[in-house]
């Protein structure tokens, strides 16, 4: 699993930072969901705390003594978390996602509420030759079950 971060940097350069963090994790299917995220959230932020070993030396290193050539992993996760509320504007929009016809993962699954309704949006960046919709649409349902 690898799970995308936005950092938010101040001083001078106020930018933001995004960089993935593969990890490994073991999934205990006896646990309840909530449990899982709660030991995700843990083991996540340790990984978090404790990085000092960028993905990319992982994967330049990884790849001078195996036979990997692509990345880590083949599906990744984000939340995006950036948020803006129109009713502050006087002009009358809407955000969106916009996909723009690349993909470097397998699958990129997106969960997103950019524009602040309370209601999160799941959108799927995906190779067509690897997948069809019906693949897919079969991973939504059951990320939905699993939220559920």
């Amino acid at each position: 699993m690898a799970i995308g971060i936005e950092v938010k940097i101040t001083g001078i350069d106020k930018s933001n930072l995004s960089f993935t963090i593969p990890f490994k994790i073991n999934i205990d299917y006896n646990k309840s969901y909530l449990n899982f995220i709660l030991d995700l959230k843990k083991d996540y932020f340790n990984i978090l705390r404790n990085q000092k070993y960028p993905y990319t030396a992982i994967l330049g290193d990884l790849r001078k003594t195996t036979n990997i050539s692509k990345s880590l992993y083949d599906i990744s996760f984000s939340y995006q978390n950036a948020r803006d509320n129109n009713k502050l504007s006087s002009i009358n929009y809407t955000t969106g996602w916009v996909f723009n016809g690349c993909v470097s993962n397998n699958m990129d699954i997106h969960i997103y509420d950019m524009d602040n309704t309370g209601d999160l949006s799941m959108l799927f960046d995906y190779r067509k030759d690897l997948f069809k919709a019906s693949d897919v649409e079969e991973i939504y349902n059951n990320l939905i079950n699993e939220i559920k």
